[in-house]
């Protein structure tokens, strides 16, 4: 089990170099902006990745502001709100 490892006791040097392999997944979720919107939804990872981080785009521009963006659960969580009469 990986909780019997020492922090630290993992190094390169000790490490064959094909043992590990850096995978690396980019996961989106694509949504509208309508008018005076808040959007949101929760990207999950499946249940063997591990988490590293998240976060969120737009081209919205001064309309759009983010509401949440952070970790929930095994995914991450982002929204986002229209405060103009435009559509993003």
């Amino acid at each position: 089990m990986t909780s019997d490892i020492a922090n630290g006791a993992v190094i390169k040097e000790k490490l064959n170099p094909n043992a590990v392999k850096l995978v690396v997944l980019q996961r989106e979720m694509l949504f509208a902006l309508t008018p005076y919107s808040q959007p949101w939804g929760i990207i999950q990872c499946n249940a063997d990745d591990v988490l590293t981080g998240g976060g969120f785009a737009t081209g919205g521009g001064k309309d759009v502001h983010p509401t949440i963006s952070a970790k929930n659960a095994n995914g991450w969580a982002a929204a986002l709100v229209n405060t103009g009469a435009h559509p993003h």
